[in-house]
């Protein structure tokens, strides 16, 4: 039975960031075997959840020009991951998909810091909190969250974690600082699928945490530096040499402690000690570089929807 109407909840879709990604292996099916630590940060996308006469998506903000046809449809065509998220747990739930949810896209697409991803899995948080559904109440709940790509798990968590397998296998950690950050992407959208395709066939081994964590931004990056890497990055770079511009560009800033490019790309990330030194950073970027998105933010900083 449906619940009475309730009124417009708004849930926040945080950027996800892999502070480092290996390519571990890959399954009969295809699918990759990943290895990454995952944080968020506390910019991201927007969703209002309210009722409606039909299942509906309306998409606003920065980047909506940048939506395909087939990406706005709010039927069970739809190719995006909203709609998606929206029709599967109604019909797992056995709720009405009578739902308008408007998307204020804020991040840029295809740009490795999960935004599909994100906004499916916040979604699917939004509707739970929306119906008053617990997420324990349904056994299928991690299937479906798989179904929707292999971020949507992690994103889903919305917490810093060690994220392993095709994404499903989730281990919080959060024993590292908040970082004051930079997320720059050079205006490119980077095909997950076409990174995977053309990646070579050479795998990484798993990364062993430290129990005791780190007590120090420095300390963090000097074992990302040392002992990780995104696997994907040089594919994406010669897909995309773009990527490279930007990486040097935020490798010579003298403050950032690392620089790396987020999941599959285009975005990359430069991790530094102090805030003050990544806005300062910030404002010459923008300066130097009018083509690019270029945003500070805070990562591991605790909150979720």
């Amino acid at each position: 039975m449906d619940r009475p109407t309730s009124p417009a909840l708004h849930i926040f879709a945080p950027a996800k960031i892999n502070l480092f990604l290996h390519v571990t292996g890959q399954r009969k099916n295809g699918y990759h075997e990943l290895d990454s630590l995952v944080t968020f940060a506390d910019i991201g996308d927007t969703l209002t959840l309210e009722s409606g006469s039909a299942p509906t998506l309306e998409i606003i903000g920065d980047h909506s020009h940048a939506f395909k046809e087939t990406e706005r449809d709010s039927s069970e065509q739809s190719q995006n991951l909203v709609t998606q998220a929206l029709l599967k747990l109604a019909k797992l739930t056995g709720q009405s998909p009578d739902i308008k949810i408007t998307l204020d896209k804020y991040l840029p697409l295809s740009s490795g810091i999960g935004g599909g991803s994100a906004d499916a899995a916040a979604t699917i948080w939004g509707l739970l909190k929306y119906w008053d559904i617990t997420p324990q109440s349904l056994n299928a709940l991690d299937e479906l969250l798989t179904s929707l790509g292999a971020d949507t798990p992690i994103c889903f968590h919305c917490n810093s974690a060690k994220m392993r397998g095709i994404g499903e296998n989730i281990t919080p950690y959060r024993h590292f600082p908040e970082i004051p950050c930079l997320l720059v992407n050079p205006g490119k959208a980077c095909s997950t699928q076409n990174i995977f395709q053309s990646i070579p066939k050479v795998y990484s081994d798993t990364v062993t945490m430290p129990e005791e964590g780190f007590d120090s931004i420095t300390a963090l990056c000097h074992f990302l530096d040392e002992k990780t890497a995104n696997d994907l990055q040089k594919t994406a770079i010669d897909l995309i040499p773009d990527i490279g511009a930007v990486l040097a560009t935020l490798q010579a800033i003298p403050d950032c402690k690392l620089a790396r490019m987020s999941g599959s790309g285009a975005t990359c990330f430069a991790l530094f000690e102090e805030e003050a030194e990544a806005k300062a950073a910030q404002r010459q970027l923008i300066q130097g570089n009018p083509g690019w998105w270029i945003r500070f933010a805070w990562l591991n900083r605790p909150g979720r929807y």
